[in-house]
């Protein structure tokens, strides 16, 4: 009787011990996987400060770009006043500058009237040995004729940035997008040492009424990258996150900046974050966490557990299942967390959709909802209408009462032509300086709704005393109808209804015309 005592004894401390070991390592994978909830949790939200402050950055390119499209011509002192505003508001900033469209035919012209140069040799290329030598001959030239701030920059005054591959690359594909392009990273011409940069280039076009745009130039903007990665995550609570960004654009992936080297990256616990396509990259964000962020949130738990349940096995489970329901709500509570973060993701991508000064859609938007309605009349055969508009002599108005009032004006047509559209699938957009465009679907004649929007731009009664045809702000408009098709394309929409805003504008404008 004793000896079968003594063995459900031990029979019932090894029962006791195997489940406490059960349990122990139980709570032990739980908790690891809450580590890795909060760890993916640090990263998400150090990586939406990232891409935020990326934003808001090119938001600033965005802005001088629209200051010269609304410019018949920027001087020095314009350009300088202006970007010094921009510079001192955003910091991450290195430089902005002007570089324009210069042929080898007015390579001459352009040399002399470059009075305000501090290097002697104007269109200046590096070569081997990475010494400023006058530019090889070549058809085009894109050399940087303003720049902001000079101090510093000198050298890169009169820089041709066609003669370098990279600045190249990034300058092509800002023409074909018409968007914001950047380097892969890159030695400034003006700086010493291996710190790595990227230049950012968005185009500037030239465009009389019915004319096809021309490249102007390119306004761009110098980044030290690991100066925007440190302003961008100054303000996140963990630093006990290695945060290495790459650029996986080639088929060989390049080191940016790693925000902790010290800390020693784990195969396993390393996460790899795209960043989506920036400027025509592919950067990702590849994090591990250091030993002390695995400590600072691993518990004594598992090892409490462990005692208790060997000695106290009914009270452990008790013990358990609470642990495991607060399991579940720290899960829930990280999931709220993620989604909450997705939908600030969100709330940042339609930013970016969106004309900052109008708040109506952009460009971007334009061009992507275009082809998107265009592809859905192909698919279902029903008919797509373009209407462009454009402010009657808003030139003579910008130089007659400013650009402040400019801007206000455009924000006022903005919002009589946004009130005017009535469905939802209807999208007006600012296509250029004062012009927009209305993309209406599944509409086969524009004219009733081209009329309107000219009538209550009208009723504004916004004065213009300087316009030849009227003593307020009026529009012209244009309007052309295609049902896409595999022989068609927007373009040939796009071009319609160009031309026949041409025409109103020849007819005496103020009124709608049809292609």
């Amino acid at each position: 009787m004793k000896i079968n005592s003594t063995l459900r004894l031990l029979i019932a401390l090894l029962l006791g011990l195997i489940i406490s070991v059960l349990l122990g390592r139980f709570i032990y994978s739980i908790e690891t996987q809450g580590i890795k909830s909060a760890f993916e949790k640090d990263v998400v939200t150090e990586s939406l400060a990232i891409e935020r402050e990326i934003v808001l950055n090119f938001h600033a390119i965005d802005s001088l770009k629209n200051f010269f499209d609304n410019s018949q011509h920027v001087d020095p002192d314009e350009f300088k006043q202006f970007s010094t505003t921009l510079l001192q508001s955003h910091p991450n900033i290195v430089a902005l500058s002007w570089v324009p469209k210069v042929t080898s035919s007015k390579r001459t012209h352009y040399d002399s009237n470059q009075t305000y140069f501090v290097h002697p040799l104007h269109i200046t290329e590096r070569d081997k040995t990475q010494q400023l030598i006058p530019a090889q001959k070549r058809d085009v030239y894109f050399p940087v004729s303003y720049i902001e701030p000079v101090t510093g920059n000198e050298n890169a005054l009169g820089f041709d940035l066609a003669s370098n591959p990279q600045r190249l690359a990034a300058l092509t594909l800002a023409k074909q997008t018409g968007e914001i392009a950047i380097t892969a990273s890159l030695k400034l011409v003006q700086t010493t040492g291996t710190r790595k940069s990227f230049l950012a280039a968005v185009p500037v076009y030239d465009k009389g009424p019915g004319q096809k745009q021309s490249l102007k130039g390119y306004i761009t903007a110098v980044f030290h990258i690991d100066q925007l990665m440190v302003n961008a995550l100054k303000n996140t609570a963990e630093h006990d996150i290695s945060l290495t960004l790459f650029d996986q654009t080639t088929a060989i992936a390049e080191e940016l900046h790693t925000t902790h080297p010290e800390i020693t990256h784990n195969q396993e616990t390393i996460l790899d974050y795209p960043l989506g396509l920036i400027g025509g990259r592919q950067w990702h964000l590849e994090a591990s966490p250091s030993r002390n962020y695995i400590i600072q949130k691993r518990s004594a738990n598992p090892f409490i557990i462990f005692l208790l349940v060997l000695t106290f096995i009914s009270s452990s489970l008790f013990y358990i299942f609470r642990l495991h329901k607060q399991a579940e709500i720290t899960q829930k509570a990280v999931e709220q967390r993620t989604l909450e973060l997705n939908e600030a993701k969100e709330a940042i991508e339609r930013i970016a959709l969106l004309h900052d000064m109008t708040g109506i859609a952009n460009r971007r938007h334009f061009d992507d909802y275009f082809m998107k309605e265009w592809q859905r009349g192909q698919r279902e055969q029903t008919p797509l209408t373009l209407i462009v508009i454009d402010i009657d002599f808003f030139k003579q108005y910008n130089d007659n009462y400013g650009h402040l009032l400019g801007d206000h004006c455009i924000q006022e047509v903005a919002s009589a032509l946004s009130n005017t559209l009535r469905r939802a699938s209807d999208l007006l957009a600012r296509y250029g300086g004062e012009e927009f465009a209305i993309i209406a679907p599944n509409t086969s004649d524009g004219y009733i709704l081209s009329e309107l929007c000219r009538k209550n731009i009208e009723t504004l009664a916004q004065p213009h005393a300087h316009s030849k045809i009227a003593n307020h702000i009026t529009v012209s408009a244009g309007f052309a109808t295609l049902i896409p098709s595999n022989e068609s394309n927007p373009d040939a929409l796009f071009k319609m209804a160009d031309q026949a805003l041409y025409k109103a504008k020849s007819a005496g404008r103020n009124q709608s015309a049809a292609f």
